[in-house]
Protein backbone atom coordinates (compact mmCIF):
# COMPACT_ATOMS: atom_id res chain seq x y z
CA UNK A 1 0.00 0.00 0.00
CA UNK A 2 0.61 3.32 -0.14
CA UNK A 3 2.66 5.69 2.41
CA UNK A 4 -0.58 6.96 4.15
CA UNK A 5 1.63 9.30 6.52
CA UNK A 6 5.69 9.69 7.33
CA UNK A 7 6.82 10.60 10.32
CA UNK A 8 10.46 10.55 9.43
CA UNK A 9 10.90 6.85 10.44
CA UNK A 10 9.64 7.40 14.38
CA UNK A 11 7.03 5.57 15.67
CA UNK A 12 4.05 8.00 16.76
CA UNK A 13 0.70 7.31 18.07
CA UNK A 14 -0.85 8.05 14.55
CA UNK A 15 1.75 7.01 12.62
CA UNK A 16 3.73 3.93 11.76
CA UNK A 17 8.16 4.76 11.93
CA UNK A 18 9.85 2.16 9.56
CA UNK A 19 10.15 -0.56 11.51
CA UNK A 20 14.07 0.62 12.54
CA UNK A 21 15.06 0.96 8.84
CA UNK A 22 13.81 -2.40 8.11
CA UNK A 23 10.62 -1.29 6.81
CA UNK A 24 7.94 -4.45 6.46
CA UNK A 25 4.73 -4.36 6.25
CA UNK A 26 2.76 -1.20 7.89
CA UNK A 27 5.69 1.03 7.48
CA UNK A 28 4.36 4.47 6.85
CA UNK A 29 1.07 3.41 7.45
CA UNK A 30 -1.86 4.88 9.78
CA UNK A 31 -1.33 2.24 12.90
CA UNK A 32 -4.13 -0.61 13.96
CA UNK A 33 -3.43 -3.72 15.31
CA UNK A 34 -3.43 -6.14 13.00
CA UNK A 35 -1.32 -4.40 10.32
CA UNK A 36 1.53 -6.76 11.08
CA UNK A 37 3.48 -3.27 12.63
CA UNK A 38 4.47 -3.42 16.06
CA UNK A 39 3.87 -0.03 17.08
CA UNK A 40 5.21 0.97 20.63
CA UNK A 41 3.90 4.37 20.72
CA UNK A 42 0.34 3.24 19.60
CA UNK A 43 -2.68 2.19 21.97
CA UNK A 44 -4.96 -0.08 20.27
CA UNK A 45 -8.67 1.47 20.89
CA UNK A 46 -10.39 0.08 24.32
CA UNK A 47 -7.33 -1.37 25.40
CA UNK A 48 -6.88 -0.14 28.38
CA UNK A 49 -4.61 2.21 27.00
CA UNK A 50 -1.72 -0.68 26.76
CA UNK A 51 0.52 0.08 23.96
CA UNK A 52 1.69 -2.64 21.44
CA UNK A 53 3.46 -5.14 22.73
CA UNK A 54 3.46 -7.06 19.63
CA UNK A 55 2.26 -7.39 16.05
CA UNK A 56 1.55 -10.51 14.04
CA UNK A 57 -1.10 -9.35 11.42
CA UNK A 58 -3.51 -12.03 13.39
CA UNK A 59 -3.08 -14.75 15.81
CA UNK A 60 0.04 -16.85 16.86
CA UNK A 61 1.90 -18.70 19.74
CA UNK A 62 3.66 -15.25 20.78
CA UNK A 63 1.23 -12.67 19.94
CA UNK A 64 -2.72 -11.82 20.61
CA UNK A 65 -3.98 -10.80 17.44
CA UNK A 66 -7.01 -8.20 17.24
CA UNK A 67 -10.44 -10.58 17.81
CA UNK A 68 -11.33 -8.63 20.81
CA UNK A 69 -14.13 -5.90 19.68
CA UNK A 70 -13.66 -3.92 23.09
CA UNK A 71 -9.56 -3.79 22.29
CA UNK A 72 -8.71 -5.90 25.43
CA UNK A 73 -5.82 -7.86 24.78
CA UNK A 74 -5.41 -7.15 21.45
CA UNK A 75 -1.63 -7.20 20.29
CA UNK A 76 -0.39 -8.14 23.30
CA UNK A 77 1.59 -11.07 24.42
CA UNK A 78 -0.88 -13.73 25.52
CA UNK A 79 -1.84 -14.63 28.88
CA UNK A 80 -4.34 -17.04 29.83
CA UNK A 81 -6.20 -14.51 32.25
CA UNK A 82 -5.79 -11.41 29.72
CA UNK A 83 -9.21 -11.62 28.41
CA UNK A 84 -8.51 -12.54 25.35
CA UNK A 85 -8.93 -16.25 23.24
CA UNK A 86 -5.80 -16.74 21.24
CA UNK A 87 -6.73 -20.03 19.48
CA UNK A 88 -2.74 -20.56 18.50
CA UNK A 89 -1.79 -19.95 22.34
CA UNK A 90 -1.20 -22.87 24.59
CA UNK A 91 -0.82 -21.75 28.39
CA UNK A 92 2.24 -23.27 30.80
CA UNK A 93 1.46 -26.86 31.44
CA UNK A 94 -1.80 -27.27 29.47
CA UNK A 95 -2.46 -29.52 26.68
CA UNK A 96 -4.15 -27.45 24.41
CA UNK A 97 -5.04 -24.28 22.93
CA UNK A 98 -7.50 -21.77 25.17
CA UNK A 99 -10.60 -22.23 23.92
CA UNK A 100 -11.86 -19.18 26.36
CA UNK A 101 -10.19 -17.06 28.37
CA UNK A 102 -12.68 -15.63 31.39
CA UNK A 103 -9.87 -12.93 33.03
CA UNK A 104 -8.81 -15.66 35.06
CA UNK A 105 -11.94 -16.07 37.10
CA UNK A 106 -13.32 -19.28 36.89
CA UNK A 107 -16.96 -19.28 35.53
CA UNK A 108 -19.70 -22.27 34.55
CA UNK A 109 -18.43 -22.21 31.30
CA UNK A 110 -14.53 -21.47 31.51
CA UNK A 111 -11.54 -21.98 33.67
CA UNK A 112 -9.26 -19.63 34.87
CA UNK A 113 -5.84 -19.22 35.58
CA UNK A 114 -5.42 -21.59 38.43
CA UNK A 115 -4.60 -18.60 40.53
CA UNK A 116 -1.96 -17.33 38.49
CA UNK A 117 -0.12 -20.40 38.60
CA UNK A 118 -1.51 -21.56 35.07
CA UNK A 119 -1.38 -25.80 34.45
CA UNK A 120 -4.00 -28.32 32.54
CA UNK A 121 -7.02 -27.28 31.99
CA UNK A 122 -6.44 -23.38 31.88
CA UNK A 123 -8.44 -21.42 29.45
CA UNK A 124 -10.43 -24.47 28.41
CA UNK A 125 -14.13 -25.31 28.38
CA UNK A 126 -14.19 -26.84 31.96
CA UNK A 127 -14.74 -30.65 32.58
CA UNK A 128 -14.37 -33.34 35.32
CA UNK A 129 -11.31 -34.92 33.91
CA UNK A 130 -9.08 -31.90 32.16
CA UNK A 131 -6.87 -31.71 35.48
CA UNK A 132 -8.18 -28.69 36.46
CA UNK A 133 -10.66 -27.67 39.78
CA UNK A 134 -13.30 -25.51 39.25
CA UNK A 135 -14.81 -24.96 41.61
CA UNK A 136 -17.83 -22.77 39.82
CA UNK A 137 -18.36 -26.03 37.68
CA UNK A 138 -20.59 -28.52 38.63
CA UNK A 139 -20.10 -32.27 36.04
CA UNK A 140 -23.32 -33.00 34.65
CA UNK A 141 -25.64 -35.60 36.44
CA UNK A 142 -23.18 -34.83 39.90
CA UNK A 143 -26.51 -33.35 41.67
CA UNK A 144 -25.58 -30.64 41.23
CA UNK A 145 -22.06 -30.58 43.04
CA UNK A 146 -19.25 -28.27 41.69
CA UNK A 147 -16.51 -30.05 41.30
CA UNK A 148 -14.32 -30.63 44.87
CA UNK A 149 -10.96 -31.73 43.27
CA UNK A 150 -9.88 -32.59 39.77
CA UNK A 151 -6.89 -35.15 39.45
CA UNK A 152 -7.37 -36.30 35.70
CA UNK A 153 -8.40 -39.58 36.99
CA UNK A 154 -8.65 -41.43 40.38
CA UNK A 155 -6.07 -40.91 42.75
CA UNK A 156 -6.42 -41.42 46.77
CA UNK A 157 -7.84 -37.90 47.28
CA UNK A 158 -10.34 -37.37 44.24
CA UNK A 159 -12.62 -39.09 42.10
CA UNK A 160 -12.14 -39.59 38.65
CA UNK A 161 -14.95 -38.94 36.26
CA UNK A 162 -15.65 -42.75 35.47
CA UNK A 163 -19.80 -42.69 36.40
CA UNK A 164 -21.30 -42.18 32.89
CA UNK A 165 -24.48 -40.92 35.47
CA UNK A 166 -21.69 -38.22 37.17
CA UNK A 167 -22.50 -39.65 40.87
CA UNK A 168 -19.21 -38.73 42.50
CA UNK A 169 -17.21 -37.37 39.65
CA UNK A 170 -14.42 -34.85 40.62
CA UNK A 171 -15.36 -35.27 44.58
CA UNK A 172 -13.48 -36.41 47.57
CA UNK A 173 -13.99 -40.46 47.84
CA UNK A 174 -15.76 -41.93 50.24
CA UNK A 175 -17.17 -45.17 50.54
CA UNK A 176 -20.64 -44.72 49.91
CA UNK A 177 -20.24 -42.38 47.15
CA UNK A 178 -21.67 -44.45 44.33
CA UNK A 179 -18.31 -43.90 43.02
CA UNK A 180 -15.84 -46.83 42.66
CA UNK A 181 -12.51 -45.22 43.06
CA UNK A 182 -9.98 -48.14 42.94
CA UNK A 183 -7.01 -45.65 43.68
CA UNK A 184 -8.86 -45.28 47.32
CA UNK A 185 -8.94 -47.15 50.35
CA UNK A 186 -11.38 -46.58 52.75
CA UNK A 187 -10.73 -45.65 56.45
CA UNK A 188 -9.83 -49.26 58.62
CA UNK A 189 -10.44 -51.51 56.32
CA UNK A 190 -7.33 -53.22 56.23
CA UNK A 191 -5.71 -51.90 53.58
CA UNK A 192 -7.88 -53.21 50.74
CA UNK A 193 -9.25 -50.62 47.77
CA UNK A 194 -12.77 -49.88 47.18
CA UNK A 195 -13.57 -52.97 44.74
CA UNK A 196 -17.63 -51.57 44.41
CA UNK A 197 -19.56 -48.57 45.01
CA UNK A 198 -23.42 -49.15 44.99
CA UNK A 199 -23.77 -46.39 47.46
CA UNK A 200 -25.01 -48.05 50.20
CA UNK A 201 -25.71 -52.11 50.71
CA UNK A 202 -26.36 -54.05 47.92
CA UNK A 203 -26.46 -57.66 47.01
CA UNK A 204 -23.13 -56.74 44.85
CA UNK A 205 -21.45 -54.72 47.42
CA UNK A 206 -20.63 -53.72 50.98
CA UNK A 207 -21.85 -50.28 51.92
CA UNK A 208 -19.79 -48.33 54.40
CA UNK A 209 -21.80 -49.03 57.49
CA UNK A 210 -19.48 -50.38 59.58
CA UNK A 211 -16.95 -48.23 61.58
CA UNK A 212 -14.11 -50.21 61.80
CA UNK A 213 -13.77 -50.32 57.96
CA UNK A 214 -13.98 -54.03 57.52
CA UNK A 215 -15.39 -54.89 54.73
CA UNK A 216 -16.70 -51.47 53.63
CA UNK A 217 -17.06 -50.95 49.66
CA UNK A 218 -16.17 -54.81 48.91
CA UNK A 219 -17.31 -57.51 47.31
CA UNK A 220 -19.61 -59.29 50.01
CA UNK A 221 -18.42 -62.65 51.34
CA UNK A 222 -19.54 -64.62 54.56
CA UNK A 223 -16.86 -64.08 57.15
CA UNK A 224 -15.75 -60.86 55.67
CA UNK A 225 -16.71 -58.81 58.87
CA UNK A 226 -19.47 -56.79 57.50
CA UNK A 227 -23.27 -57.83 57.69
CA UNK A 228 -24.77 -56.84 54.52
CA UNK A 229 -28.69 -57.83 55.03
CA UNK A 230 -29.06 -57.63 51.16
CA UNK A 231 -26.73 -60.13 50.78
CA UNK A 232 -27.65 -64.16 50.58
CA UNK A 233 -24.47 -65.94 50.93
CA UNK A 234 -24.43 -69.28 48.09
CA UNK A 235 -26.35 -71.95 49.61
CA UNK A 236 -27.84 -69.90 52.08
CA UNK A 237 -31.88 -69.43 52.48
CA UNK A 238 -32.06 -66.22 53.62
CA UNK A 239 -29.32 -62.67 53.38
CA UNK A 240 -26.93 -62.44 55.96
CA UNK A 241 -28.45 -62.35 59.39
CA UNK A 242 -24.64 -62.14 61.05
CA UNK A 243 -21.37 -62.62 60.15
CA UNK A 244 -18.90 -65.78 61.24
CA UNK A 245 -15.82 -63.72 60.83
CA UNK A 246 -12.80 -65.31 60.07
CA UNK A 247 -10.17 -65.96 63.19
CA UNK A 248 -7.20 -66.82 61.31
CA UNK A 249 -6.82 -62.85 60.40
CA UNK A 250 -7.78 -61.41 63.19
CA UNK A 251 -11.59 -60.09 61.48
CA UNK A 252 -14.43 -60.66 64.66
CA UNK A 253 -17.89 -62.04 64.56
CA UNK A 254 -20.75 -60.19 63.92
CA UNK A 255 -22.79 -61.69 66.40
CA UNK A 256 -27.03 -62.85 65.92
CA UNK A 257 -29.22 -60.44 68.22
CA UNK A 258 -29.85 -63.18 70.83
CA UNK A 259 -26.86 -64.34 73.01
CA UNK A 260 -28.60 -67.20 72.74
CA UNK A 261 -27.97 -68.00 69.36
CA UNK A 262 -24.78 -68.50 66.76
CA UNK A 263 -23.15 -67.67 63.61
CA UNK A 264 -23.14 -70.75 61.21
CA UNK A 265 -21.08 -70.84 58.04
CA UNK A 266 -23.77 -69.18 56.01
CA UNK A 267 -23.93 -66.60 58.14
CA UNK A 268 -27.31 -67.44 59.40
CA UNK A 269 -28.31 -67.35 63.32
CA UNK A 270 -29.01 -70.97 64.94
Amino acid sequence: MPEACDSGGVDRPTCNGNNGGMQGPGSCGIPMCGDGYQNSAFAPPGGQGMPEACDAGGNDAQCNGNDNQDGKGNCQVPLCGDNYKNPNYTPPGALIPEACDSGGVDTLTCNGNNGGRQGPGSCGIPMCGDGYQNSAFAPPGGQGMPEACDAGGNNAQCNGNENQDGRGNCQIPQCGDGYKNSAFTPPGGQGAPEACDDGGNSGLCNGGDNINGLGNCQIPRCGDGYQNPNYTPPGAIGPEACDKGDPNVGIPVIRCASAFRMCNNMCQCI
